[in-house]
């Protein structure tokens, strides 16, 4: 990976952050029995900044992003409508998403020294 795709990928993951908090609301829903926890959600979300790195290179093509999606849905078990919902739960719960997105942010920065 290259430093700066992944600089520009942490600058992405900072603003997108501080857009989400700004727009949750302070509310704090009950995580239903099917969200997924904070640990691996970090690392799921980890997972997919990292592929879409690998999906922005040229000439990438639509079988090998649904190959990729494949895997990493195969990897946390989960499917496509499962991600929305776990995305749909933390992006509604501004206080654990922000930490997600801190830990991510740690796990970029330590893929980016190796």
């Amino acid at each position: 990976m290259e430093k700066r795709q992944l600089k520009n990928l942490k600058a992405w993951l900072a603003i997108s952050l501080v857009s989400v908090l700004s727009i949750s609301c302070n509310n704090q829903p009950k995580k239903p029995n099917n969200i997924l926890d904070v640990e691996t959600m970090t690392k799921l979300l980890t997972d997919m900044h990292l592929l879409e790195i690998e999906l922005k290179k040229p000439n990438t093509s639509p079988q090998k992003m649904d190959t990729l999606y494949s895997v990493l849905f195969k990897k946390y078990k989960i499917d496509r409508l499962q991600l929305e919902k776990n995305l749909d739960y933390y992006t509604k719960n501004s206080v654990v998403l922000e930490k997600v997105y801190n830990d991510v942010i740690i796990q970029l920065n330590r893929k980016e020294i190796k």
